[in-house]
């Protein structure tokens, strides 16, 4: 509450005689802190896809690299807003989609496990990994593909599956970044 508060008082632009307003201070936080972090997020969601699709085709040290670089920058634009859970980050569980933490009951494994063993190929269909359980759509469950030592992202069988579900859980980050962006945009967000 008070960091927010710090944020918008010098950014509302009143004076010390005069009162904040409660509209000047939600503009001020919409504006200020909670659209451009959004933004931020979008920006640096963006290029997972890509960067998962490079390490699925190659395998190479420099791909991974990559992709490792792109998701930590993710990973810190997703901590600038995951403390604000009300809006469109709060609406259709996006929160827990995007990052499903705390899981106090292994809930994430399990349900990785499940899909890993089935290895359905439907989950490269867009829209498919959205139909899952919100513990494998987002950087928690991309997390645990990328860093696997024992079956790392790359060409090959072992690997194929595991490239496909990586892939759609990174477009599935780039669609719900996207959406919480146009939520918040759009008239009356």
């Amino acid at each position: 509450g008070f960091l927010i508060f710090a944020l918008i008082v010098p950014a509302a632009g009143a004076t010390a005689s005069e009162p904040i307003s409660h509209e000047a201070m939600v503009k001020a936080a919409i504006e200020k802190h909670i659209l451009p972090h959004f933004e931020a997020l979008k920006a640096a969601a963006e290029p997972l896809p890509a960067a998962v699709a490079n390490v699925c085709k190659t395998g190479s040290a420099e791909a991974n690299r990559e992709l490792s670089e792109q998701f930590d920058k993710a990973v810190i634009a997703y901590a600038g807003v995951d403390f604000l859970r009300f809006g469109p980050m709060l609406e259709k569980g996006r929160r827990e989609q995007l990052s499903f933490w705390p899981d106090p009951r292994g809930y994430l494994a399990r349900q990785m496990r499940l899909i890993l063993t089935k290895q359905d190929a439907s989950i490269a269909q867009p829209g498919a990994i959205g139909k899952q359980s919100a513990a494998v759509q987002g950087l928690t469950a991309l997390e645990i593909l990328i860093r696997d030592a024992d079956v790392p992202l790359g060409p090959g069988e072992p690997a194929h599956y595991r490239c496909l579900f990586a892939e759609a859980i990174a477009a599935n980050i780039v669609r719900l970044s996207n959406e919480i962006v146009t939520e918040w945009e759009k008239p009356g967000g």
